[in-house]
């Protein structure tokens, strides 16, 4: 099991972004899906600053949900489909615990169900991996009501 570190929200979530981009030959990213697969809404969603292959939009999370990750060299993909499996608050920071549900690489899934079943979540991270210096999400459901490049700042959870 994998343990990552999570953002914690101002009302004490768990929270995770969706992040990365693609450089020349290379390029990685994460997309955050509900346990069927679907996108979720963003609570914040950056629109200043560094942007390019970083952290996009921020997401509450809750155990079932799935973490996509995508990393490639020259097109040639390792993509890894997470469970949340746990999360905890340890030393002043939440955790969350991720089970491999399955993995692409050297050109085949290691479990052919679930790569069918997160299908978009799949290529969202694989397109985002490949999207040259990416600078927003690409695999939200919807914009928060009443968000805003002018209000995100002071609208996040």
């Amino acid at each position: 099991m994998e343990r990552i570190t999570c953002e914690t929200t101002k009302k004490s979530l768990p929270a995770l972004w969706e992040s990365g981009g693609g450089r020349h030959n290379t390029g990685n990213a994460t997309i955050i899906c509900d346990p069927a697969g679907n996108p979720k809404t963003p609570v914040y969603i950056r629109t200043s600053g560094h942007l390019a292959n970083d952290q996009h939009a921020l997401f509450i999370v809750a155990v079932g949900d799935m973490v996509v990750m995508s990393d490639h060299h020259r097109k040639d993909h390792i993509t890894q489909i997470y469970r949340l499996a746990k999360i905890t608050f340890e030393g002043g920071f939440h955790r969350a615990y991720l089970e491999l549900q399955a993995e692409f690489s050297s050109g085949e899934w290691s479990d052919e169900t679930m790569a069918l079943r997160f299908d978009a979540a799949v290529r969202a991270a694989q397109v985002k991996a490949e999207s040259y210096h990416c600078r927003e999400p690409i695999y939200i459901a919807s914009q928060p009501a009443g968000l805003t490049a002018d209000t995100q700042g002071a609208s996040a959870a």
